[in-house]
């Protein structure tokens, strides 16, 4: 499955507007962006949610199209990991739910994840999704290469 940029502005405005309803924007101090996926869908939320505070956590399980074990290669730079400093987590698929655990394990729960795309396969769900996907198709985001890397 493609995904054009015009689906993914759409979302992203999808999940802004949820966002905005269900949490105290005043708590927000920022967006950390999981790489590489979640930095494009972080930027135009920072945009539409008027957040200019982003930051990155890397955590990657994938080598091109295949599954490898979870490791975090670049953790945020934020200190206080605590709900006085709550961020927003974005991710670009939720797609085995690896990586969702491994960022409920690493940030406070009470910190929201958005994805812009979940696995309906996945039991586990972020706390606002933009699409869920009732497919296994490969996901190809517009900023990626064809070949999925």
């Amino acid at each position: 499955m493609e995904l054009k940029w015009e689906r993914v502005q759409r979302l992203c405005k999808e999940l802004a507007t949820e966002i905005r309803e269900y949490e105290n924007m005043e708590e927000i101090h920022g967006i950390i962006a999981v790489t590489r996926g979640g930095l494009i869908p972080a930027g135009i939320l920072s945009h539409e949610l008027g957040i200019r505070n982003i930051d990155t956590v890397g955590f990657t399980s994938y080598n091109n199209k295949e599954q490898s074990l979870l490791r975090c290669n670049k953790e945020p730079a934020v200190v206080d990991m605590t709900d006085l400093n709550k961020h927003i987590i974005v991710e670009d698929i939720v797609d085995s739910g690896t990586t969702l655990k491994a960022l409920r394990e690493y940030f406070p729960l009470s910190w929201p994840i958005a994805s812009l795309v979940v696995r309906c396969s996945v039991d586990d769900r972020p706390t606002y999704i933009g699409h869920i996907e009732e497919t296994n198709e490969w996901v190809t985001f517009p900023w990626e290469k064809k070949d999925g890397s």
